[in-house]
């Protein structure tokens, strides 16, 4: 439906005011516009095509990584409690190794230690007898 401005164009007077002269026809500028960018538009039109193509393929490229993407986040969070108690695990061993090979280290300088006291209390153990004799005079 035409507007009011429109069909009030129409009954314009087609020069300036003043005598009176042979009628004009109004120009439909509407028509004109529509007529020379038809051709322009027609050409867009592949454009957008090309367009729409272009991002329905990128938005199922993006579902699709989307997709894969909360996969691999949902087998990573299924392995997580077995990862962490295995992780645990070969931690604790570690340390329980590293731990006895410090304790079994320990040890054998503690025996090394009580060897050589023991070797140095025989040593000296006829000494002190035989000053503990001499001073009783049980010889």
């Amino acid at each position: 439906m035409p507007r009011t401005r429109d069909l009030l164009q129409r009954l314009r007077s087609a020069s300036a005011p003043g005598a009176a002269s042979a009628g004009g026809v109004p120009a439909d500028r509407a028509a004109d516009l529509a007529k020379e960018l038809r051709p322009l538009l027609e050409a867009l039109e592949a454009t957008q095509t090309q367009c729409r193509t272009l991002i329905d393929d990128a938005t199922a490229v993006a579902d699709s990584t989307r997709a894969r993407a909360r996969e691999e986040v949902a087998r990573i969070r299924a392995s997580g409690p077995g990862l962490a108690a295995s992780e645990s695990a070969d931690a604790a061993a570690r340390l329980a190794g590293s731990s006895h090979a410090e304790l079994q280290e320990q040890l054998d300088a503690a025996q090394r230690a009580a060897e050589a006291v023991t070797k140095r209390s025989r040593a000296l153990m006829s000494t002190y007898v035989d000053s503990v004799v001499d001073a009783t005079g049980l010889r």
